[in-house]
C-alpha cells in the first residue's frame, strides 16, 4: 500500500521512525518535504520563505492524492494530548474528499483541547492505537 504520513513537523523524528516501520511492513511511504531537516530541532532557513513553504504544502497534497491512505502521526504537543494541527486537518480533509483511508496513530484529542475535533470525527478515521499492523 502507498501511504502518506501527515503530522506536525515538530514530530519529524517520530515521522521518520514511522516511515521506517511502515516500510518494514512492505508499504511505500511518503513524508512531508524536508522532514529530515526538522529532526533534532533543525530547520531549513528556506522554510520561512512563503513560496518554498507553499511548494512543500502542494507537494504534500500531491502525496496524499497519489496514496492509498494517510497515517496521521499525532503525539503530545503544546500540552495537548495526541495533537492534530490545522495543516494535518487540511491533509485529512483532502484524503477524505478523495476517498482515501485515514488512519490515526493515537486516539483523537478531546473537543476541549481542539475545537475542530468534530470535523476529524466526521471523516471516520480508523484509530490504530499505535499498531501499524492495522494499516491495511
Amino acid at each position: 500500500m502507498k501511504i502518506t504520513i501527515s503530522g506536525s513537523l515538530a514530530f519529524a523524528q517520530e515521522i521518520l521512525t514511522l516511515q521506517k516501520q511502515l516500510q518494514d511492513l512492505w508499504h511505500t511511504v511518503l513524508v512531508p518535504l524536508e522532514t529530515d531537516t526538522f529532526t533534532e530541532g533543525r530547520s531549513n532557513d528556506r522554510d520561512h520563505e512563503p513560496e518554498f513553504a507553499r511548494e512543500g504544502m502542494h507537494q504534500h497534497y500531491n502525496n496524499v492524492a497519489s496514496s492509498d491512505a494517510i497515517v496521521v502521526a499525532n503525539f503530545d504537543k503544546n500540552d495537548i494530548k495526541w495533537y492534530i494541527g490545522g495543516a494535518t486537518l487540511v491533509e485529512m480533509g483532502i484524503a477524505c474528499y478523495l476517498g482515501k483511508k485515514i488512519f490515526i496513530l493515537n486516539p483523537i484529542p478531546s473537543a476541549q483541547e481542539l475545537r475542530y475535533i468534530q470535523e476529524v470525527e466526521l471523516m471516520q478515521p480508523i484509530i490504530i492505537d499505535g499498531h501499524l499492523s492495522k494499516v491495511e
